[in-house]
């Protein structure tokens, strides 16, 4: 093993003489040449790299797949969507009974990330608390699996058009509303919403003007318009959410 001298260059810096190569590093007159390491080392760089993106977009690919994998299913897949999941919904109650008939030929691509998005916005605005108090989502128990890892997470009881009446007044700290909003779904609400209970509801074709005792605390758009509300006091049975087709802005 031959050791060569090293010299200070005018800079300080100490160098071999001209032509020698120290650790892959070849110095001659005026230019510095650095030989990179083989090919194979530079392939498995390479190859962790790709390794590493592969498991950051593996949660996307696996939703991507489910999206577009029902089209052979002899079910169709509906997504809890305010507004989005019934083509046609047709509620009766004076009775107390709820007669809802359903029919679901389209859901688009974009709704299978709608309600996560919006539920985490909630989350990061303070507005939604997971397991503080009973949450509930109103819409139809036919589709419980396919938002089950969803509801579980956040803690979330999926209530079906047919069971509303078993759920205790002024029970209910927060209210997500899914399809069109109809008088059993108002009288739902006033009925087991606690003062201080928020309701979620989205601005659709029909949209609603509010008792003043339901405060707007959140609004934004996802898709469809997505408002947040407090209960502030007590409605009376003549208090209660109106219906008006107001156009949004």
């Amino acid at each position: 093993m031959k050791i060569l001298p090293m010299q200070k260059n005018s800079c300080g810096v100490r160098e071999g003489p001209e032509g020698s190569e120290i650790h892959g590093i070849e110095i001659r007159q005026q230019k510095v040449e650095i030989t990179l390491p083989e090919w194979r080392v530079l392939r498995l760089v390479a190859r962790s790299g790709l390794v590493l993106i592969y498991l950051i977009i593996l949660p996307w690919i696996g939703t991507t797949t489910v999206l577009h994998s029902s089209n052979t299913d002899p079910i169709p897949v509906p997504v809890l969507v305010p507004g989005r999941i019934f083509d046609h919904e047709k509620i009766t109650t004076e009775d107390g009974s709820a007669d809802i008939t359903e029919s679901i030929h389209s859901v688009q691509s974009d709704d299978l990330f709608f309600m996560p998005m919006v539920f985490l916005d909630l989350k990061r605005k303070g507005i939604f608390h997971p397991g503080a108090g009973k949450s509930v989502i109103l819409g139809d128990t036919l589709y419980t699996h396919l938002r089950l890892p969803f509801l579980q997470q956040n803690r979330l009881d999926l209530i079906g058009i047919h069971s509303i009446s078993s759920i205790v007044s002024n029970s209910v700290d927060f209210i997500f509303v899914t399809g069109q909003i109809q008088d059993s779904t108002v009288a739902f609400i006033n009925r087991v919403l606690k003062i201080d209970g928020i309701i979620v509801i989205p601005l659709n074709a029909d949209s609603f003007r509010l008792h003043p005792c339901y405060l707007p605390i959140y609004v934004r758009r996802f898709g469809s318009t997505i408002v947040a509300m407090r209960k502030t006091q007590c409605t009376s049975t003549a208090a209660n959410i109106e219906r008006s087709r107001v156009t949004e802005e």
